[in-house]
């Protein structure tokens, strides 16, 4: 029975996580009303934070590889925005994305100033780039956004549609839907926004047992969430929450999202490590690979020579590594791009001659696939 094969993947950890990210930065906002505003949760949007004079909607997005404004969840948004402006034209509406993931410049890209799309949003949203570039920046934007593809979504058929109506608007709008839409990236991680909400707690309202209040907020909001019907949150309702005692099975369903949260930052803080040495000089590449073939000598118990034979590549790869230049190993899954990698590098390995550059997709694929690895052993 151990030899089971998945038809598809049915970890649920990212959707887990991202939920519970949700949870996080309802809190965050919930602590920061004053006695006037109100939250609705699951509305228009994740949070709509509602004041006097406007309704901003928060989309919260937590990822583990970085965006642009070419990304599906970018695309998403921008669509989302439009639609709730077409169907609440009497209403003054103001939306906003909140993700963990930093931003990253879109391929082919020549937005003002060298930014990215969203940087550059960003910049006008915020009034930062200069009046002779105002006009030349919104172009940039909405030619961006016209020339959208299909998005991941069964509205692909009202996306359609959505395009031919943007296209035909004026300046005026692109103006004024720019500004009134706001990007916050790189937001507090999964990990770190814990911290911030028990400081939080700290300043605002007690000075001790911010981790017990911290608690009965995350259950009540948890709660609030898995329930049908309308979602608020205000000032009183928080003060409230946190005179009430925390009941045995509300203290059971926090341990358990602790438990996890603390499996989780175990499992982040290796990929980090990972992540990070993605370049690997040839003098590191050299002293790590003397140091896992000694670890694991006795653990390795193939030739990876007789697996796939890619002698042939290594005698076109002999002939170019000389020449100083870059060589790409690209092919199809499967084909043995990491075997003849493991050949190249066992021999030259005391030349000094090579080095080795993972690409970005490849370390956050892998990282993905690593979590959700570690994830399951550590469910045995």
């Amino acid at each position: 029975m151990n030899n089971f094969k998945l038809s598809r993947n049915q970890d649920a950890y990212p959707t887990i996580r991202g939920f519970t990210y949700q949870v996080k930065i309802t809190i965050l906002r919930w602590l920061d009303l004053k006695s006037e505003e109100i939250l609705e949760l699951e509305c228009g949007e994740d949070i709509d934070y509602i004041c006097e004079n406007y309704r901003k909607l928060e989309q919260i997005k937590h990822r583990n590889k970085r965006i642009t404004l070419n990304s599906d969840c970018s695309k998403e948004a921008v669509f989302n925005y439009y639609n709730h402006l077409k169907t609440n034209r009497s209403n003054n509406i103001k939306f906003l994305f909140i993700t963990n993931a930093n931003v990253t410049k879109e391929k082919r890209s020549n937005y003002l100033k060298e930014l990215s799309g969203i940087d550059l949003w960003n910049e006008m949203n915020s009034f930062k780039l200069e009046k002779d570039h105002i006009q030349i920046g919104i172009q940039q934007i909405k030619n961006t956004i016209i020339n959208y593809k299909k998005i991941k979504s069964d509205k692909n058929a009202l996306f359609t549609q959505w395009k031919l109506e943007i296209k035909k608007k004026n300046i005026t709008f692109w103006k004024k839907f720019i500004l009134n839409f706001e990007w916050l990236t790189n937001f507090n991680s999964f990990n770190e926004i814990d911290e911030l909400l028990k400081s939080k707690i700290k300043d605002k309202y007690v000075s001790s047992n911010a981790d017990t209040v911290y608690n009965k907020l995350f259950v009540y909001v948890f709660s609030i969430l898995s329930k049908q019907g309308k979602k608020t949150l205000n000032i009183d309702d928080l003060v409230g929450i946190m005179q009430k005692e925390l009941s045995e099975q509300d203290k059971e369903i926090f341990l358990k999202f602790c438990e996890f949260d603390s499996k989780l930052k175990i499992i982040s803080d290796r990929i980090c490590k990972i992540e990070n040495k993605g370049l690997l000089s040839k003098n590191r590449l050299k002293e790590l690979c003397k140091i896992n073939l000694e670890e694991y000598k006795n653990e390795i118990s193939f030739n990876a020579s007789k697996i796939i034979e890619r002698n042939e590549y290594i005698e076109e790869f002999n002939s170019l590594i000389y020449d100083e230049s870059i060589i790409f190993l690209k092919s199809y899954s499967g084909f043995g791009k990491s075997t003849l990698a493991f050949q190249i590098l066992s021999k030259y390995i005391n030349s000094g001659k090579i080095g080795i550059r993972v690409h970005q997709n490849t370390i956050e694929n892998n990282s993905v696939l690593l979590s959700n690895l570690v994830l399951n052993e550590l469910k045995r």
